[in-house]
């Protein structure tokens, strides 16, 4: 059904008469495509074992990663050769496999619940309740400040202070896609060799090393911007297929709502960052970078935090 809506936001997206309802369009396929986020989390919880869902995790962050890097040219390429529209067409086709693909998944729950929707409500009121995942949820979301800080602010600080192309630009924001997909590919690597805590730690320990070098150097070209924040995406696909899993791990039931939730939180802190980033700051490299010094710290003080109360 989500994946439904998804289709359907598409073809409306094809023929949006105005800004407005491009808008409005764009918000209903973001709600589709929002199921799949999450109920794709909490079937990795069901059907896979910790370590098996930490790499299954960083697998599909390495997929995340590439998509932001060939959409941008599969979509100027479209623009050359075909109107607007049909770029959403293709976005619908896209969900037309992903229905196919669902329907080659056989369903991982065994027992099923026909709850109301104030039971339903009152399982996500009670999430609120199991501190560990609330508090790993809150604090640990925070991490992706940097991330979303970046995808808002880049395109000024390329274009408009460096005074890049469009195109040039593009090729700096898949250079940071590559160094994301490149975080995720070595989590799937290492996590068959070290702890999944020693590598979150190792993940916040490089963001927050990146972001001190981007912080103290001079920003007179792209590069000093791009190197860094290389290494601090780096850092973050190290470090976010282990979160997720072990946020999922606080809880035994009602894995979806905590899957949504965690998505929810997640998007929703994100959605801050892009505005915060947004403000008329006179140095929005040092504002990154600043985000990124206050996250890394957070995110280690909080697994430190975890680990002594949960350790016996």
């Amino acid at each position: 059904w989500g994946i439904s809506i998804y289709i359907g936001g598409c073809l409306l997206c094809a023929s949006s008469w105005s800004a407005w309802a491009m808008i409005l369009f764009r918000a209903l396929q973001g709600a589709g495509a929002a199921s799949a986020s999450a109920l794709s989390m909490a079937i990795a919880r069901d059907a896979f074992a910790p370590r098996d869902r930490e790499r299954l995790f960083a697998y599909i962050g390495v997929i995340v990663a590439i998509a932001p890097m060939i959409a941008p040219v599969i979509g100027g390429l479209m623009l050359q050769w075909l109107f607007w529209p049909w770029i959403f067409i293709l976005q619908g086709l896209c969900g037309i496999f992903a229905i196919w693909g669902v329907a080659m998944i056989q369903e991982p729950l065994k027992e099923f619940n026909q709850v109301s929707v104030a039971r339903m409500a009152g399982r996500y009121l009670g999430l609120f309740s199991n501190l560990r995942y609330t508090g790993l949820n809150l604090a640990l979301a925070f991490s992706i400040w940097p991330l979303f800080a970046f995808i808002a602010g880049s395109s000024e600080i390329y274009i408009g202070r460096f005074g890049l192309s469009e195109q040039v630009f593009g090729y700096f924001f898949g250079f940071n896609a590559m160094a994301l997909m490149a975080g995720f590919y070595t989590c799937t690597i290492l996590i068959r060799r070290y702890h999944s805590m020693t590598l979150m730690y190792t993940g916040f320990v490089i963001i927050f090393s990146a972001a001190l070098i981007l912080y103290l150097i001079p920003h007179n070209g792209p590069w000093q911007m791009a190197l860094p924040m290389a290494g601090i995406t780096l850092g973050l696909g190290i470090s976010r297929p282990l979160v997720n899993s072990l946020i999922l791990e606080q809880v035994e039931t009602d894995v979806g709502a905590a899957s949504s939730m965690l998505m929810f939180t997640f998007f929703s802190l994100a959605s801050i960052a892009m505005w915060l980033i947004s403000q008329p700051w006179n140095d929005k490299i040092r504002v990154i970078s600043i985000i990124c010094l206050c996250t890394s710290i957070t995110s280690i003080a909080t697994l430190v935090i975890f680990q002594r109360h949960t350790t016996p």
